[in-house]
């Protein structure tokens, strides 16, 4: 039996990162590549719309996906199948549209209903939908050495008036943000701002607001700052935790070793979407990406392992609160 899936098209519409800039630009062609294959567009291309939304046109994308494309004329709908799973959606439906007879959709509704992630370079205008192993590699493991392990920077001075956390926060974002696009390299040195890797841009711009880091993923999250946290206790400025598909696929849910990437937490939505900044790809560099507010879906939901707080209330640095790593277990949600 064919299991259905009806999706709400308005859920997922959503514009890419730097689409609007885009739309501005004038007549720019946009790229589009599933897991850095390119999608070729024999009739049709991928445009903007009136609310600077990626509209692309829908069997060229869903066919790379792997997925087959039927259309039922009578009802104006589109039957997406692969397997024993069904998306429908009808024409018409808030930004589905046909345009010089073909069916466009917003590209972000098409990578999210099929759990993928959507990454935009909007220096060449790229969107770029990854399905697999989106992080290239994991940071080393704990044990690895810590020699010349932090910037060779002086860290910043101590304010006389220490900020609340969230002044704090702010300043570690706002630093991190000052790199979106800088490239990333797996292994990068510790205190180096023209590549990171996702533990080395965690380590710098939380070093800068004079809070002390380990070099990688899995010994900030061994040594470094309080409690470990769950999804919804997780705040911004928080780390966040991920496994890689690679570790995922190595190490049990109660081994720290499935640990193999780092993000900060920018947004804690009212609706439960988490916004974070972090590194992660060659050619996309420091950017933003969003856990989905619906648990169930999304690359990132499916990774996210826990959080933990290096920010103290009063705007100092946490605490540490060594984590046991034989006791992994009491943190699985």
């Amino acid at each position: 039996m064919f299991k259905k899936w009806i999706v709400p098209l308005l859920c997922l519409s959503l514009a890419l990162p730097a689409e609007a800039g885009y739309a501005q630009g004038g007549n720019k062609e946009i790229a589009v590549s599933v897991d850095h294959e390119q999608v070729l567009f024999t009739d049709g291309s991928p445009r903007v719309n009136d609310n600077n939304h990626t509209i692309v046109p829908v069997r060229f994308v869903v066919e790379e996906l792997g997925y087959k494309v039927a259309w039922n004329q009578a009802k104006q709908s589109i039957k997406l199948s692969k397997d024993a799973q069904n998306l429908y959606f009808r024409i018409g439906q808030y930004e589905s549209a046909i345009m010089d007879s073909r069916t466009y959709v917003p590209l972000r509704y098409i990578a999210e209903a099929f759990g993928a992630d959507v990454q935009w370079d909007a220096r060449n205008h790229h969107a770029m939908i990854l399905t697999k192993d989106i992080i290239e590699e994991p940071t080393g493991p704990v044990d690895e050495s810590e020699e010349n392990d932090t910037p060779n920077e002086p860290i910043s001075e101590n304010e006389m008036d220490k900020p609340g956390w969230e002044k704090k926060a702010d300043a570690v974002i706002r630093l991190a943000e000052k790199y979106y696009g800088v490239d990333y390299l797996y292994g990068a040195k510790s205190g180096r701002t023209d590549v990171f890797d996702c533990s080395s841009l965690t380590q710098y711009v939380f070093w800068k607001n004079n809070i002390k880091l380990r070099r990688t993923s899995r010994s900030q999250f061994i040594y470094d700052g309080g409690d470990v946290l769950s999804r919804d206790q997780l705040r911004r400025g928080d780390l966040v935790f991920f496994s890689t598909a690679g570790t995922a696929r190595k190490y049990k849910k109660d081994d720290y070793r499935r640990i193999g990437h780092v993000g900060i937490v920018k947004e804690v939505k009212d609706n439960g979407e988490i916004e974070f900044i972090h590194t992660f790809q060659k050619g996309i560099g420091v950017t933003d990406s969003k856990m989905n507010a619906n648990l169930d879906k999304g690359w990132w939901n499916a990774h996210f392992l826990y959080g933990k707080r290096m920010i103290d209330d009063d705007g100092t640095a946490a605490k540490d609160v060594s984590v046991n790593p034989d006791r992994i277990a009491q943190y699985i949600e």
